[in-house]
């Protein structure tokens, strides 16, 4: 009998699956080797406190992390933080129907993959099965993706040579998140060549995933022309099966910028399949997913113009009808409502759209197709400390009264939902970074377009967020809420595509020309922007 060997019974939902692993194995590598869905927002550092557990059978020791995160009551009834544990001697583990600490609400579980999401953190409006019907026959057909950091967008294209449309729409979870919510912890976890691989395998299952949603699974992916993929360099760099490490350490270089075409059997072993391309970047923080949405809103074609996707990375661009400037910020994934306490993606009951009334302080609230509030989404999330900056239940620092300052402000009225200091500070962290670099970037100047974008940007409205003082006044007339910008371009240079390689051709020119023309401002190298950041910090200045 080898002494080293342990026996973990992993029960989900009454499914117990008995593992075998090694003594002094952390749980949550167990559980992504066997392929299974872990959510780790902060990366498996114990901060978060959002992936919990149950141990029900056999003794796992208490962290530090654990008694930050749970009561002595709810420690000896075995919870524990997932990412925290260390297998050392046979147990059973809980995965399902465990809620978090007493001190802050569960994030409901949601479905991974969602066909033509709704509002809240909606990519693209879902083109009705009357009008894809409607479309000429004979058609090619591409698809084209967002790949966000947190998100994955899809957008089905047909053409007929001449002209091209989106006929179907798909959105799901880009399961990389096990390794963290942001780039930066992608980039740490790439070190170890099998986090690296896991990764890699991840979102390839994602893309094909999502692929087959749209109806093209490996027996009919034959059919598709190609496949059009736009995302950060970090993710384009992780998908193509390359190391992303030189991104993590200055001088911050990049495996690859330049587009790249694969052919599917590459990436996902079909036999017979479409080429994949990979969109061209600007540089290793402002990605293919900026380029590909000033080139779908034509940005340099207008007389100024600026675009801020709010996204993980808050990519920025500005230009001024000359120059085109472009930059990022490290906002993180707020805007996606991670971090947050009752934060959930945009599934049926994620509460999108949050008014607080004035007198009462009671809170009306809109779910994703009407179902009852399971938690908040990144409209929501926003929406929700915008009302209570305007009501001043929130004071201009962030800081909440006494009567909500230990358990957060209750927007459901059994309390299971609610906005918590902590969850405020996220959303100030991100909106100081935001701020302070358009400020960076424009130095002064005043664009006469600003385009918001991001994967929630079609359900979000600039007037209802206008409290969170994340854009300058002077932008109050000027803001267009965009959408998915990124899944903009994918699909225009996917139909591009479509028309032929001569068409292609030309729009990878323009790709081009716009990368030429792109000055890239590093924040971190700037004198001013930490001052700018902290005194961007405050909701009312």
């Amino acid at each position: 009998m080898n002494t080293d060997e342990i026996k973990v019974v992993i029960n989900e939902y009454g499914s117990k699956q008995p593992l075998a692993c090694r003594r002094g194995r952390r749980l949550a590598d167990l559980l992504i080797s066997e392929g299974m869905d872990v959510d780790l927002p902060c990366g498996g550092m114990g901060r978060c406190h959002r992936c919990v557990c149950r141990i029900t059978k056999g003794k796992t020791a208490v962290t530090s992390a654990d008694e930050r995160a749970f009561s002595a009551k709810e420690l000896s009834e075995g919870k524990r933080l997932l990412c925290r544990v260390v297998l050392t001697e046979d147990c059973e583990v809980e995965l399902s129907d465990v809620e978090g600490s007493d001190a802050s609400a569960a994030a409901a579980k949601g479905p991974n993959r969602s066909t033509a999401a709704g509002s809240g953190s909606e990519t693209e409006s879902a083109i009705s099965e009357d009008a894809a019907r409607s479309t000429m026959r004979h058609q090619r057909k591409a698809i084209a993706f967002d790949l966000g950091t947190t998100t994955i967008a899809a957008s089905l294209v047909e053409g007929d040579g001449s002209s091209f449309e989106v006929t179907r729409t798909t959105s799901g979870i880009n399961h990389q998140r096990s390794f963290g919510a942001d780039v930066i912890s992608r980039v740490a976890a790439s070190e170890d060549d099998s986090s690296l691989n896991a990764m890699r395998d991840m979102v390839r299952r994602d893309i094909a995933g999502l692929i087959g949603d749209l109806g093209f699974g490996d027996d009919k992916a034959a059919e598709l022309s190609v496949i059009v993929i736009a995302a950060n360099t970090t993710m384009l760099t992780i998908l193509a099966g390359e190391n992303p490490k030189g991104l993590g350490r200055y001088p911050y270089t990049p495996a690859f910028l330049d587009e790249r075409i694969y052919d599917s059997k590459e990436l996902f072993s079909w036999q017979n399949g479409p080429r994949v391309v990979l969109m061209p970047g600007i540089s290793a923080f402002v990605g293919a997913d900026i380029l590909s949405g000033i080139y779908g809103l034509e940005i340099t074609g207008a007389k100024s113009a600026a675009l801020v996707d709010l996204g993980t990375n808050g990519e920025m661009a500005f230009w001024d009808g000359q120059k085109l400037s472009v930059t990022s910020a490290a906002a993180g994934p707020v805007f996606e409502a991670c971090g947050i306490s009752c934060g959930v993606p945009a599934v049926e009951g994620a509460i999108s759209h949050v008014k607080i009334d004035d007198l009462t302080h009671r809170a009306e609230l809109v779910t994703i197709a009407g179902k009852d509030p399971i938690g908040l989404c990144g409209t929501g999330v926003m929406e929700a400390v915008s009302e209570l900056v305007r009501t001043g239940i929130c004071d201009e620092t962030g800081l909440l009264p006494d009567e909500y300052f230990e358990e957060g402000f209750p927007l459901t009225r059994d309390g299971l939902v609610r906005v918590t200091c902590q969850d405020i500070r996220n959303v100030q962290l991100a909106k100081a970074a935001i701020y302070s670099g358009f400020g960076t970037l424009l130095k002064g100047s005043i664009p006469d377009k600003v385009y918001l974008a991001g994967s929630f940007g079609t359900g979000l409205s600039a007037d209802r967020i206008k409290n969170l003082s994340l854009f300058p006044d002077t932008f109050d007339d000027k803001i267009i809420s965009s959408g998915n910008t990124s899944l903009k371009g994918a699909v225009r240079y996917a139909g591009e595509c479509l028309k032929g390689e001569a068409a292609k051709a030309k729009a990878l020119k323009d790709l081009n020309e716009i990368r030429s023309k792109a000055h890239v401002i590093e924040l971190s190298e700037t004198e001013s922007f930490g001052e700018d950041y902290i005194n961007a910090m405050n909701f009312i200045r």
